[in-house]
């Protein structure tokens, strides 16, 4: 089921709020932005690009892992 929906499994047996908080760091580290310059002189334009290069599909499996492991939290609740 899990891979069907295309997230990152619970390999170590963690909580789900454990997961969640997981999802949510990998998630803030694929995001980090940095400023690069682009151009000469008075052309010069800086633009934010993402700090690392990831992959879509990557970035969409996070995204759907916090979704998932959010919805599974307040389902505890």
């Amino acid at each position: 089921m899990k891979n069907e929906l295309n997230i990152i499994e619970n390999e170590y047996s963690f909580t789900n709020q454990m997961m969640l908080d997981r999802c949510l760091l990998l998630k803030k580290v694929i995001s980090k932005t940095k400023q690069v310059k682009e151009g000469r002189g008075k052309n010069a334009v800086v633009r934010s690009k993402l700090k690392y290069n990831i992959g879509s599909e990557t970035i969409a499996r996070i995204n759907n892992s916090v979704s998932y492991y959010r919805k599974l939290v307040e389902s505890e609740v």
